[in-house]
């Protein structure tokens, strides 16, 4: 485990920021999809860490944003974040599956978006 943890800290540390938000969008994506798998099946309680890691993961965007870089692409961006935590709340909550196909599907658009404007060098 030691070198798995050298690794994603020597990964984390070389990364742009670019590749950084594409890394936390992969991880957020990927533990909702995982989540929504565990609740489908009945297992609340094997969820609830899975929707934790999204929910941390989408308030330290919401934290990381610049309001006075781009004021309408913060408001944007800031209610998205919010939906996503409030729903990703819900979810654990109440052990709703579907509440997690409209976040997936939205924050997989919104990657894909990134990824074509980090490789036009738009950012």
């Amino acid at each position: 485990m030691r070198g798995l943890e050298q690794y994603q800290s020597v990964n984390v540390g070389s990364a742009s920021n670019e590749e950084l938000l594409l890394q936390l969008y992969e991880k957020a994506i990927g533990s909702m999809l995982e989540a929504e798998a565990l609740l489908e099946e009945g297992r609340l309680s094997d969820a609830v860490p899975k929707l934790r890691i999204s929910r941390e993961i989408f308030a330290a965007l919401l934290g990381a944003l610049d309001k006075e870089a781009s004021p309408e692409l913060f408001a944007n961006l800031s209610r998205l974040y919010i939906w996503g935590i409030r729903e990703l709340s819900r979810a654990g909550t109440d052990g709703d599956p579907k509440r997690l196909a409209p976040l997936i599907s939205s924050f997989e658009e919104l990657y894909e978006g990134w990824t074509i404007v980090f490789r036009k060098g738009g950012m």
